[in-house]
């Protein structure tokens, strides 16, 4: 029983003795055909692991990565050109003063002013950063003119009765040349159309140019008689002051570059001098400035086109 155990066990290939197989053992087709079966079914799968690891290679490869492409910088810049009505244009009252050997300086009173600009023209350049939000810096020339009327408490000239006054009536015109950097927040696009609103801040040169004033001798507790009336040449101040600004409005789409904009724009420039003293009071010690005006707020309407230019 156990000799034939023994041979059973050798039939199914298992060496109790740790040795090689004797020559009488000899091994069976099937036994044959199964070794090959794995072996080959090793290799498949060898073979089949490094095809899925190059597949995978493929997968992961930096080459065949989406590729995230950078933001181009340069195809947001636009060109624009504006031009504005002043719906209404507001100011403080401004002031002015008198001078004479007797009294020295003297405020004035003012009991009349126009300060009128109609239209401004402008330009500048801008860049969309994004699809809600651009920037831009211009430059707007506004052109006006003034007329104050007061009353000094001194007289117009030496030659003017004592106790007389002299009321006092000047114009001139001046430039203001408006330089701001802004920002808009576009609200979205509907049908080509976009409402936006906007600030800015920035300096305006006001310009007065040569100023001409004329005296008038009034009656107080003398008489004018025949006294003429004084005309008198003063030199305007130029200066920077500061600004701010306040814009809404919308835009429409010509096409994919050309953009039609039409808006409001709120200014406010602060107050300065206007001009000084004129010559004959300057020789008799009379410096600084004459008149000042109390700044300005401007209400424009304001039609524009914008040119994407890149």
């Amino acid at each position: 029983m156990v000799n034939r155990g023994l041979t059973s066990l050798g039939d199914t290939g298992v060496n109790l003795t740790n040795g090689p197989l004797g020559h009488d053992q000899k091994e069976s087709p099937m036994r044959n055909l199964l070794k090959c079966s794995s072996i080959v079914g090793i290799v498949c799968l060898g073979v089949t692991s490094i095809a899925h690891s190059a597949d995978l290679d493929k997968i992961i490869s930096p080459l065949n990565a989406p590729t995230i492409k950078p933001v181009e910088v340069g195809n947001g810049w636009y060109l624009r050109g504006d031009i504005g009505y002043t719906a209404k244009q507001t100011y403080d009252p401004p002031n002015f003063s008198t001078f004479s050997v007797a009294n020295g300086y003297r405020a004035g009173t003012v009991t009349s002013r126009s300060f009128k600009d109609d239209f401004s023209l402008g330009g500048g350049i801008g860049y969309q950063f994004t699809d809600m939000f651009r920037g831009d810096v211009t430059l707007d020339l506004i052109k006006g003119d003034f007329a104050l009327g007061g009353t000094g408490l001194d007289t117009c000239a030496a030659a003017s009765p004592l106790g007389t006054t002299c009321n006092i009536s000047t114009g001139g015109r001046y430039d203001n040349y408006m330089a701001m950097v802004n920002g808009y927040m576009d609200l979205g696009t509907i049908s080509g159309f976009t409402p936006y609103i906007g600030a800015g801040a920035g300096y305006t040169k006001v310009s007065y140019r040569d100023v001409s004033s004329t005296g008038a001798c009034v009656d107080g507790g003398g008489v004018c008689g025949t006294t003429a009336d004084v005309t008198a040449s003063h030199s305007g101040h130029s200066e920077w002051r500061k600004t701010w600004a306040l814009m809404a409005g919308m835009s429409y789409d010509l096409n994919n570059q050309v953009k039609v904009d039409l808006g409001y724009k709120y200014s406010n420039i602060e107050a300065g001098t206007m001009y000084g003293y004129n010559s004959d009071a300057a020789a008799l010690g009379a410096s600084g400035a004459q008149a000042n005006d109390g700044g300005f707020e401007r209400h424009e309407v304001r039609l524009g086109v914008r040119l994407s230019a890149w």
